[in-house]
């Protein structure tokens, strides 16, 4: 994931200086979101792992819906803030980044939290199949880049077009794990 990011922000530096700033503004609000998730995920972790033999697609789709309801509180609450603090231009000089930090923040975060329930994965035998998983969805998501910036629709379609790519492996991932886990 960092792969993605470090690319992300080195392709907006180079082909989208002037929203080098929002997305820097945009990206540290969503740290918040991230680190939440990946508590959260940390925690769960091990609990997941050892009880691999125990899981029932039921329990693990409850999990994702406590945690859906928490990810969803934190966007918004957030959100909230993060829209008040560029509509009062607080940190001048960033732009309106509510929009970047959005898409962040949603997608991104999607992928944290869906990514909670990986370990499971780990455990069961899928940790080559997963890397493979994103190294090719790397690879897409910079092919992916130079064609956006070659057609020029610009940065709010560069930071869709990340968060899909990793919205998309995530799913990809999860509906992995739960075959892995008894019916």
């Amino acid at each position: 994931l960092i792969a993605f990011f470090l690319f992300d922000r080195w392709f907006i530096s180079k082909y989208y200086p002037d929203s080098l700033n929002e997305y820097s503004i945009s990206f540290s609000f969503s740290q918040v979101i991230f680190v939440a998730l990946n508590t959260i995920a940390f925690s769960m972790q091990k609990t997941l792992g050892e009880a691999m033999g125990s899981h029932r697609k039921e329990t693990i789709c409850r999990l994702l819906k406590i945690n859906s309801f928490f990810f969803v509180v934190l966007l918004f609450g957030l959100g909230w803030l993060v829209h008040y603090v560029a509509k009062v231009n607080f940190f001048g000089g960033y732009g309106d980044f509510f929009n970047s930090f959005m898409i962040i923040s949603l997608f991104y975060g999607s992928y944290y939290m869906l990514s909670t329930y990986t370990v499971i994965g780990f455990y069961a035998g899928y940790t080559k199949l997963f890397l493979v998983y994103i190294v090719l969805a790397l690879v897409f998501d910079v092919a992916l880049s130079y064609w956006i910036n070659y057609i020029d629709i610009g940065y709010y379609y560069f930071l869709l077009k990340s968060g899909v790519i990793l919205l998309l492996l995530s799913g990809v991932i999860f509906l992995r794990v739960l075959k892995s886990v008894r019916i």
